[in-house]
């Protein structure tokens, strides 16, 4: 009823002015004032649109690479990834790393030498060996020595922090990976050693090798780096081409590996045990090296 009044109003006014004046009519004013509200929402929303856009687009990135910088670890915590990738006869291995910045400044101070810090502890072990253990964290305190104050003003950004352990820790990675076929230890090229932005990662090596021409060999992965420190690993292996996977101790792609928990393994037992243990077949060997029958 009261819709149907307010419709009526403005007929009745516009038949009397029509009578009184012909070709004048009456019209209800627009309500600007719904039209304004409308397009304050509208100018409103599409400011919200856009204010998400973009902490999408920088802050959400930077957010990324902070958490992927080794805050989240605690102070001598080393967690590691080992992907392998082979195909047909050349592969690659990526290796990152993932540690905070104390830890970084120690391993920079002083880099310890994990063959002798893996055989002091091969000692500690042995019935005849000394009463008093040291925890590994010790040790490692003991061989990298006391750092150096700070220079005033000599403050280093963390991204450049980053680098410098990417720089100084690829030779000692490079040491301390292996990858070998039977005795025959395969040379390692390095690809690229940089800084990443990936989750619990810090930073990540790269390096390619060669299998031999053989049909089929046992390929194994040693990691003797960080020997000693606390951490957890995922390792991975991947075969393609020409190259087929007979047998392998994990998962193909590091998103379904098995975290292992390195703060139950001895260094010594890092330092002897293959993390990494596959067989592979060249399945068109044969075929390649036969040769064509002619028509």
């Amino acid at each position: 009823m009261i819709l149907q009044a307010e419709t009526t109003v403005p007929r009745a006014a516009n038949f009397l002015a029509h009578r009184q004046c012909p070709g004048l009519s009456v019209t209800s004013p627009p309500d600007h004032t719904s039209n304004r509200f409308l397009r304050t929402v509208i100018t409103s929303s599409k400011q919200i649109v856009r204010l998400a856009s973009f902490l999408l687009a920088t802050v959400l990135p930077l957010a990324c690479c902070e958490f992927a910088s080794g805050h989240q670890f605690e102070d001598g915590y080393i967690e590691r990834t080992i992907a392998v990738r082979i195909r047909d006869r050349q592969g690659e291995i990526e290796y990152a790393v993932g540690l905070n910045d104390a830890t970084i400044d120690q391993f920079l101070a002083n880099w310890p030498d994990d063959r002798r810090l893996a055989k002091e502890l091969e000692d500690q072990d042995r019935p005849d060996g000394p009463q008093q253990i040291k925890p590994p964290a010790q040790l490692v305190a003991e061989k990298a020595g006391s750092e150096e104050p700070p220079v005033e003003g000599a403050l280093i950004n963390e991204l450049e922090l980053v680098r410098q352990f990417a720089e100084v820790a690829t030779p000692h990675l490079s040491k301390n990976l292996t990858i070998q076929i039977g005795d025959q230890v395969l040379p390692l090229t390095l690809i690229a050693a940089e800084p990443s932005s990936r989750h619990h990662a810090t930073i990540i090596v790269r390096w390619r090798f060669t299998l031999p021409a053989a049909e089929t060999m046992q390929v194994e992965v040693r990691d003797r780096n960080f020997l000693v420190q606390p951490g957890g690993a995922k390792y991975a292996l991947k075969t393609s081409g020409d190259t087929m996977l007979i047998r392998s101790n994990v998962a193909p792609i590091l998103v379904r590996a098995q975290r292992s928990v390195l703060n139950t393994v001895s260094a010594w037992a890092r330092w002897q045990a293959p993390v990494i243990s596959v067989t592979v077949k060249r399945v068109n060997s044969q075929r390649a090296s036969a040769p064509t029958s002619g028509n």
